[in-house]
């Protein structure tokens, strides 16, 4: 996240340490269209049907180096 927005990508992001309500507003805002550019844990990714998301990069750190 912190990555992108040096970059200038105006993302958006969501995680477990953001309340619910955060959530929820994050979510709305990139849903709406006012964000293209989401990163997210997988508390965001399950479930979720967004018609608009053309593209989904799914990045996992590997357990060990």
């Amino acid at each position: 996240y912190e990555i992108l927005q040096k970059k200038h990508f105006n993302p958006i992001s969501i995680h477990s340490k953001l309340s619910q309500a955060d959530r929820t507003v994050n979510y709305d805002l990139f849903k709406k269209g006012s964000h293209n550019l989401i990163s997210a844990t997988d508390v965001f990714g399950r479930g979720i049907d967004i018609k608009t998301v053309d593209h989904v990069i799914n990045f996992d750190f590997p357990q060990r180096i």
